[in-house]
């Protein structure tokens, strides 16, 4: 009856269970203690592997800058080169492979040369190269036909009526069997 008069039983029941709650609080301090600690210890992998996918972000930043450049000037050069096409092709270009050769070495040459200044310089300069404004053709390295004809018929014997009406068809029409016929009767001396 002792225990019962002095409580003691309670109070140490009431002791351990209020100390056993104190353990567990002690307890989740310690551990979180603990995992602050190892959170600190932690952080300088942390920040290296952080630091590391910053130099390689930071690289391929600076990899896609340069394919970005190289692609802009890729760009402009096409724009450049298909405007010089439509230029020449607006000039009369005969030879239109040959014209865009020599107008992008001007161009690649002359720093503040634009398109249409070049095409317009490349006209002047070799006008071979374009179409013969008067005529709208390009104007042909061989004699025509018609003037080949006139000059066989300027150096003709004027004696003999069938060579000289065969050089009048051959000059008129520029037919080859016509200026067949004509050279012919002229080697036959007829």
């Amino acid at each position: 009856m002792a225990k019962d008069d002095t409580g003691s039983g309670e109070g140490v029941t009431g002791g351990q269970g209020g100390g056993s709650g104190g353990q567990t609080e002690e307890a989740t301090m310690e551990s979180s203690a603990r995992g602050r600690v190892q959170a600190a210890l932690g952080w300088p992998e942390r920040a290296e592997e952080a630091e590391k996918k910053v130099e390689d972000l930071n690289t391929k930043v600076v990899a896609l800058e340069q394919e970005l450049a190289t692609a802009r000037a890729a760009l402009a050069q096409l724009e450049t080169r298909h405007r010089l096409e439509r230029e020449l092709e607006q000039a009369g270009a005969v030879d239109l492979q040959t014209a865009i050769l020599l107008a992008e070495l001007e161009l690649t040459a002359t720093e503040d040369a634009n398109v249409e200044s070049t095409v317009d310089a490349l006209r002047t300069s070799k006008p071979y190269l374009f179409q013969n404004a008067a005529h709208g053709a390009a104007p042909s390295p061989w004699p025509s036909p018609g003037a080949i004809s006139a000059a066989m018929t300027a150096h003709a014997p004027k004696s003999n009526d069938a060579l000289t009406a065969a050089a009048a068809e051959a000059a008129s029409t520029g037919d080859r069997a016509a200026l067949l016929r004509y050279l012919q009767l002229r080697r036959r001396g007829a």
